[in-house]
């Protein structure tokens, strides 16, 4: 019994990465034609067809999300999201409503595929070592929330781990300050289960999301004790998220 369960999670994580592998490379395809065909006003498309592709990728692969709470339907938001797993960027273009810009890390553009897809959709990536380079990406943060994009952030920085909620980046609220946009904190659990390390297998488990209330804060305060406070506030909001996925 033991060794058709092992056998069963060996298949299942060929399966999975390759049921990934196939949808990302129809997607870069169908990118391209898209590119073609719209010129410049391709982003609004590229972008819808990202949220149908992973939505397709998550039902192949079995993976079927249950989301508590709504998103709000209309306005700016900065969405504040747990960070479990690579799987996090497919589920938030599953979940999250389309349209969206996500900021990616820098290294990601260097992937075959994905960097390519990244650029088309107009997506930003930050690069952490380099200030400068940071700043510049925070200014088009900036700009494309005030132009009326919502965007995703990952306010830990780095994955978890074992799950929890890690330290919230003060840095990561910034640009919500400065363009006075509601956030909302969103936590999914429990995907840094799904890649086991240890057994280097994937194992196939419901992924449970929980979408918050919007967050409004004290834009006009500049001081520096109110946005750790503010980031504190979060953190514990995040994690009261998760106590309540969890339960």
């Amino acid at each position: 019994m033991i060794f058709m369960k092992s056998i069963f999670k060996k298949l299942y994580s060929i399966y999975f990465v390759l049921v990934g592998f196939v949808v990302v490379l129809g997607t870069y395809l169908q990118s391209i034609i898209i590119k073609l065909i719209f010129g410049k006003k391709a982003i609004y498309y590229l972008r819808r067809l990202y949220k149908l592709n992973s939505n397709f990728i998550l039902l192949l692969q079995g993976v079927s999300p249950k989301v508590k709470g709504e998103f709000p339907t209309k306005g700016t938001f900065v969405y504040c999201m747990n960070h479990q797993s690579d799987l996090d960027i497919i589920l938030s273009l599953a979940i999250l409503p389309p349209g969206f810009l996500f900021v990616a890390k820098e290294e990601l553009l260097k992937a075959p595929i994905i960097g390519s897809l990244i650029k088309m959709a107009d997506y930003l990536t930050i690069d952490r070592k380099n200030v400068r380079r940071s700043a510049e990406t925070l200014d088009k943060i900036k700009d494309e929330l005030l132009s009326g994009h919502s965007v995703l952030v990952f306010p830990e920085g780095t994955r978890s781990v074992d799950g929890e909620i890690q330290k919230i980046k003060r840095g990561s609220l910034q640009v919500a300050f400065q363009t006075q946009t509601p956030i909302i904190p969103v936590v999914n659990d429990p995907l840094f289960k799904i890649f086991n390390k240890a057994e280097k297998n994937i194992t196939l488990l419901e992924i449970k999301t929980i979408v918050g209330k919007p967050q409004v804060y004290d834009w006009d305060n500049d001081s520096r004790d109110y946005s750790i406070e503010s980031a504190m506030k979060l953190e514990v909001i995040m994690k009261e998220m998760l106590v309540e996925i969890r339960s």
